[in-house]
């Protein structure tokens, strides 16, 4: 020992460690199956005392072991040792014989590691071996040699944990001579030396080595385990000699002599023992808690098996889980559907006596999957048809119930009807049962019997106002056309669209890149390809011959995943990817955000694929043929809401499959699971050349994208960035055609009607109607069908708003994508390309170190602006090709919600929720005749565009644009040549958009007859404040919101700034020094964030931010005065919003202080909308590495997040409630209309009659007890929780003991007359 501690330096000689494969990081690793305690001391020191770090070489506790090595460790503790070369030092004579003893140990070691098992497989379970646990002999113990294996225990395993039992234990079948130093060191070193290393086998072992060890019996599986072993050692080869990289060096014209190996750094050679072809592991909280859970990954395995035609498989995961977890009924009937397309009646058979052993009643749907198998089979037996048929009766299920609670594919119905009339040929199957109507009773005069509704909407009044549905837009045949056009592109997942960029005529420099690209692109593909099959390959090799999910490792569980799709599908898919969220920015995204996405979109695809397989398209084709004259008759639009109209279609087309049929969303684990593969193999297979933009820099593969870490808060995240020389090439390439997913496309026919939450919108790609967590407490309530009629209200608003068509203002695109071509405006809000910012100064060898870190400061924001600069121009580029692609078309968006009861477009780049220049490029597809109020409402529009006279009235506003009517028409004429009036707007694109409908009118012969397709807008005056208002019926604040009715507008925020000016005005004279230097700075434009963003709850310190911005533009006030302004005004404003506003600030602080009491108790806040919505709130704190029964982190309460977002979410709640009552009784008017949260869009002509229907809805909901019943619904719920004495509480709340005492405190209302609002001209305008 002495001697080792003397020794200064020591290397493991290259011969010894290439023996051993290199993984992905350059490593290669070493099993050491050893028991000697002072042998690993001896290496542990010599790492330590040597003076090399861990870095170098390491002896760490192997925690990771594969079942083919789990025989070595009853009695010991494998080890691992991890080598990294750098360069030896000068040696002497004892470091020279202390290396040729150290190398012939290690080769011991390596060879009795691989007669063991094979290198390199790792087992997946992140937690230590469990040995089974042995009790003292006792009566009816069952000895050792008849005892099964434990976990995670081979068959043959050994156990000599307990000396007692020495007598019980079988002979071993053979016996190793356990080493120690002193052996190895008597060894015969002189044969080790002579042999020679170039005689190896390229990546494997020799053939023969020393090994002092004695000789032993190999049972013939370890036999052949170490054949293999041996075969596939040779066939290893680093990634850095693929055929792919060779092929895209050599399209470089690369010599292949200068090529650097990638994978093997410069001054180390780090050494792992890790098959390159072996699947990489996962993040280790995701693997641990999809092995622990099975149900994690158990149905999407089923669904993903019987898609594949992988019964055999799915019947094993199957039956191996069945006693290890509880399967409900729904597991049971996928396995059961899925085994009677096959007519596996045997199978089916073992499956019910399965049920019936587990106390599982099987349902309507499990036995019409037996009769349907009967069905499919040769041979139909009439007593097996009588016994299923009993047997329900025994459950109380009738034939009808087979018809009315199942779901069918295929020809399913119809099998299973054929099956039923052999024994029962009179039977005829039932009528579907007649629909719930809504129960809601702020619409239910809106919900009444077909005769009722038709004689009440027959008048003049209620038709003729010829602005719903398609008539005249399309007829049947282009209907008809269009929507297979659809269904194509769905079908394909994706559609090709050509750039604005792309004038046909590249320069040079933008040819070479795209050739430089594609050049990239063809090799990626075929690295993907070649790295899929490799991959598909190694897991199917690890998953075969387990004997169940409790010893089946992560690869062989993911397998079929990788089989749901081809391999060059799967390549696509993840090149797309890169093209969409990774290269576009050098920002890059989080690795697990882009794993979830990769797996969201193979769900997606899967559930297209599977909706084709089961003939969904057909039936599709044929019920929406008859859907087609529903939207070409104005009449039955009127007569019938679009859900309605489709449930009505359903009932009378009852063969096929059924198209309402429950896809069930993975969970989040499982698709993060399989992205995680995806990504590693775009982070391992995607290179670049080196060479790119410098042809004479060194040519070399370096990865296209690369792993970092970044701290957001207190999280350490994993972000995967590309490449600066990807970004750059792709936005220097430019290219030509762009790909996107039909899921971010306007669809080419109306939307299908939602009539569940889990139907609707796109034809094939599955959409929800809520954008929240999957499993959590909103989404399992929305999937409760008992409550399905609670929410026809909301349904029936999403479809109307899905009804109305659209199509672009072609002469605006036109002027937009001129600008855009020209390198953007800065002025007109059009981004332009980062080529045009000034490049950095360079650093010299003259330049100081002051005025180099000014450089460096410099060149980081250069960085940044770049970045952002790319960003906001992609976006653009993205939106703007999009509406030229449907530039002819006439075009609808499908929408759903978010938590809280908003609406969206689900479309997220073109909408017109989108920016000014998105929503100038809008119009409605069908025009209205302007009559004799709509050319008023044009030019009153314009102004309101154009912000000029916000304090005017609406008369003093049309006067004003007939006096700037020449500048109109100019601005109409010539837009970036004239004299440009519109560039002064406020929202300039739309105000341009705005001056040419108002030029056509003007001069068409009769401007009352000019058919109008432009959307006017009415906007709520701060909407948030108007609801507060209306719930605490606060008088003065309800005028300063515009409720009350005034000659003018008023403005809330001119109000504030006022009394904050009275204030500062007031301490100035009490000589206050900051007050006296704000004097003349207070204005309305200070305090306007402020007030708008009081209602959603911003804090004294967010106010002061906000204020502190807009003091930055301020001269005569340094910076440290700038800060104590900002404190003073924030305090101001609050302040006097507190005498303005003084009811809305109790509700506020009732609702918070409610929230936070709900949130301490460890529920999240959840309440039901006016309108029958669920909404709770999914604030919570994550825990990493836990997770909860949906597979989803086990979080926490965010009690902080809670509580301040109960307020103002409540209110956008009402907001939404708003809009949707003004949407259906806009549909019940005939009117056209959609919304933008608060702003409400119409045609010209109809702009008084929506105003009237806003007005009256806006009375009829706050004229419910909203407060009360959100009082009831809260203490109803948690009211009996009791509060605990840890929680802090305010002083006027001492006394509350539970949070029904707290609940209850609804603030009383004052004394304002809600009715006024139906005379506020500027309620909405």
């Amino acid at each position: 020992m002495s001697f080792l501690r003397s020794c200064g330096s020591w290397a493991v000689q290259r011969a010894t460690v290439n023996k051993l494969p290199m993984n992905l990081r350059g490593e290669r690793r070493l099993s050491l199956p050893t028991t000697d305690a002072t042998e690993l001391r001896v290496f542990r020191r010599m790492c330590i005392a040597c003076g090399r770090n861990h870095n170098s070489m390491s002896v760490l506790p192997k925690r990771y072991f594969s079942s083919s090595q789990s025989h070595m460790i009853s009695t010991r503790k494998p080890y691992l040792i991890v080598v990294k070369e750098k360069e030896s030092p000068k040696e002497d004579g004892a470091m020279a014989q202390l290396k040729q003893v150290l190398d012939v140990r290690l080769e011991q070691l390596l060879e009795e590691s691989l007669k063991h098992g094979e290198p390199g497989r790792f087992y997946r379970y992140p937690k230590p071996l469990r040995t089974v646990n042995r009790p003292s002999r006792q009566k009816g113990h069952q000895p050792h040699s008849k005892r099964k294996p434990g976990f995670l225990e081979p068959k043959n395993q050994t156990d000599n944990k307990s000396s007692s039992h020495a007598s019980t234990q079988p002979k071993r079948k053979f016996k190793a001579k356990e080493l120690s130093l002193k052996s190895v060191q008597s060894s015969n070193v002189a044969q080790s030396q002579k042999e020679d290393v170039a005689s190896f086998p390229e990546g494997g072992m020799p053939k023969e080595r020393i090994a002092p060890v004695k000789d032993r019996t190999l049972s013939s599986s370890e036999v052949a385990g170490t054949e293999r072993t041996k075969s596939r050692l040779k066939s290893y080869r680093t990634r850095g000699e693929t055929e792919n990289s060779r092929m895209l060096l050599k399209s470089q014209k690369v010599d292949q002599s200068e090529k650097v190996d990638p994978d093997i750094k410069d001054d180390k050679l780090v050494i792992a023992r890790t098959d390159p072809k072996t699947p990489e592991k996962p993040d280790k909280k995701h693997m641990y808690h999809i092995m622990r859970d099975k149900s994690i990954y158990l149905e999407p395995l089923i669904e993903v098996c019987m898609f594949k035609n992988m019964t055999k498989r799915a019947l094993s995961e199957f039956n191996s889980l069945k006693s290890k977890m509880p399967i409900d009924v729904g597991i049971y009937n996928m396995m059961l559907k899925g085994l009677a397309q096959k007519g596996a009646l045997g199978n089916i058979r073992t499956l019910f006596d399965s049920m019936a052993a587990s106390g599982i009643n099987p349902d309507a749907q499990s036995y019409a999957a037996v009769l349907q198998c009967i069905g499919r089979m040769k041979f139909r037996h009439l007593q097996t048809i009588t016994k299923c048929l009993s047997d329900m009766a025994l459950h109380d299920i009738t034939i009808d119930d087979l018809f009315l609670k199942t779901t069918f594919s295929n020809d399913d119905r119809s099998v299973m009807l054929e099956v039923i009339q052999e024994v029962n040929p009179d039977y005829i199957p039932p009528r579907p049962l007649p629909r719930p109507h809504a129960t809601c009773g702020l619409v239910q005069d809106l919900y009444q019997d077909e005769a009722e509704l038709s004689d009440g909407q027959n008048d003049e009044s209620a038709v003729g106002h010829g602005s719903l549905g398609c008539s005249g837009l399309l007829t049947k045949e282009e209907f008809q056309d269009k929507f297979k056009e659809q269904l194509d592109l769905e079908i394909k997942e994706a559609a090709v669209i050509k750039s604005i960029e792309e004038d046909g005529n590249p320069d040079k420099n933008t040819l070479q890149k795209r050739e430089i690209l594609q050049q990239h692109k063809k090799v990626w593909k075929m690295s993907l390809v070649q790295a899929i099959k490799e991959e598909r390959e190694a897991f199917k090799r690890k998953g075969r011959g387990i004997s169940g999910p409790d010893q089946r490792s992560y690869a062989g569980m993911l397998y079929p995943f990788l089989n749901i799709l081809k391999p060059e599908e799967f390549a696509d898919l993840m090149l797309q990817a890169v093209a969409d969220t990774l290269a576009c920015s050098t920002e890059g995204l989080g690795s697990y955000s882009l794993s979830h996405e990769l797996g969201n979109r193979v769900h997606r695809k899967l559930i297209i694929r599977s909706k084709l397989q089961k003939g969904f398209a057909e039936k599709l084709e044929q019920m929406y043929d008859a859907f087609a004259d529903y939207h070409l008759s104005e009449e039955m639009m009127q007569r019938y809401k679009p859900r309605e109209y489709w449930q009505q279609l359903e009932d009378e087309l009852l063969d096929g499959p059924s198209l309402n049929h429950e896809t069930k969303p993975w969970k989040t684990l499982t698709n993060a699971s399989l992205g995680i593969v995806l990504v590693k193999m775009i982070a391992r297979e995607l290179r670049l050349d080196t060479a790119i933009m410098n042809p004479q820099a060194e040519r070399k593969l370096i990865p296209a994208f690369y792993n970092v870490y970044i701290f957001k808060g207190t999280k350490n995240v994993n972000y995967i960035k590309p490449h600066p020389t990807l970004v750059d090439l792709m936005e220097g390439a430019k290219e030509p055609d762009m790909t996107f997913d039909t899921t971010v496309l306007p669809m080419l026919v109306p939307p299908l009607p939602w009539n569940s939450c889990k139907y609707g919108g796109y034809l094939l790609t599955e959409t929800r109607i809520a954008r929240c967590p999957e499993g959590s407490q909103q989404d399992q309530e929305l999937s409760d069908p008992s409550r399905l009629k609670d929410w026809y209200p909301v349904m029936d608003s999403l479809n109307q708003l899905s009804a109305v068509p659209w199509r672009v203002n072609k002469p605006i695109l036109d002027v937009i994508i001129s600008v855009f071509k020209n390198n953007g405006s800065k002025e007109l809000n059009i981004p332009q390309p980062a080529s045009v910012l000034p490049q950095p100064p360079s650093i010299t060898s003259e330049t100081s170190k002051a005025d180099a870190a000014h450089v460096y400061r410099e060149r980081s924001l250069y960085q940044k602006l770049r970045g952002e600069m790319h960003s906001l121009r992609m976006t653009d580029l993205y939106k703007l090709s999009i509406a030229n692609k449907y530039r002819d078309e006439i075009f609808w968006f499908p929408y759903n919600l978010d938590f809280r009861g908003r609406v969206y477009p689900c479309p997220p780049h073109f909408n017109h929720l989108g920016n000014d220049v998105t929503r100038s490029i809008l119009v409605f597809a069908k025009g209205r005749p302007l009559g004799d109020k709509g050319l008023d409402w044009l030019k009153i529009h314009l102004i309101n565009l154009t912000g000029f006279l916000k304090k005017s009235s609406n008369q003093d506003r049309l006067k004003y644009a007939e006096e700037k009517m020449p500048l109109i028409l100019d601005s109409a004429d010539n837009p970036l040549e004239g004299q440009k009036w519109w560039q002064g707007a406020d929202k300039q694109w739309q105000s341009l958009a705005c001056c040419m409908e108002i030029a056509n009118a003007m001069r068409s012969d009769n401007p009352a007859e000019f058919i109008s397709y432009f959307p006017i807008h009415q906007d709520g005056s701060c909407n948030g404040l108007q609801h507060y208002a209306a719930l605490g019926r606060d008088k003065i604040g309800a005028e300063q919101v515009n409720l009350h009715p005034f000659d003018v507008p008023q403005d809330v925020y001119i109000g504030v700034a006022d009394l904050v000016e009275q204030q500062r005005a007031q301490d100035a004279e009490d000589g206050v020094e900051i007050a006296q230097l704000l004097e003349g700075k207070v204005e309305r434009k200070v305090v306007k964030q402020t007030v708008m963003t009081i209602v959603y709850g911003v804090t004294v310190y967010g106010a002061k931010l906000q204020i502190l911005k807009q003091l930055r533009e301020k001269e005569g006030l340094d910076r440290f005065q700038k800060s104590l302004a900002s404190k003073y005004l924030a305090s101001a404003v609050f302040n006097s919003l507190l005498k303005m506003f003084t009811k809305t600030r109790e509700i506020q602080s009732w609702l918070t202080d409610s929230a936070y009491y709900i949130a301490k108790a460890g529920h999240c806040v959840d309440w039901v909308t006016p309108l029958g919505f669920p909404v709770a709130q999914p604030y919570f704190k994550q825990r990493y590495g836990k997770y909860d029964d949906v597979g989803r982190s086990n979080v926490q309460i965010d009690t902080l997040k809670q509580k301040n977002g109960f307020a103002p979410n409540f209110i956008h709640s009402l907001d939404s409630t708003h809009m949707m009552l003004t949407s259906l009784y806009c549909q019940q008017a005939g009117i056209t209309y959609v919304s933008v949260h608060d702003c409400f869009w119409t045609h010209a002509s109809t702009v008084d009659e929506m105003n009237q229907i806003c007005r009256e809805q806006f009375v009829k909901l706050h004229g419910q007890p909203v407060l009360q019943n959100l009082s009831s619904f809260l203490d109803n719920k948690y009211g009996d929780i009791t509060i605990s004495k840890s929680v802090k509480k305010k002083p006027q709340n001492a006394e509350i003991q539970t949070i029904g005492d707290i609940v209850k405190q609804v603030p009383k209302p004052g004394e304002f007359d809600l009715t006024n609002v139906l005379q506020s001209t500027y309620f909405f305008s």
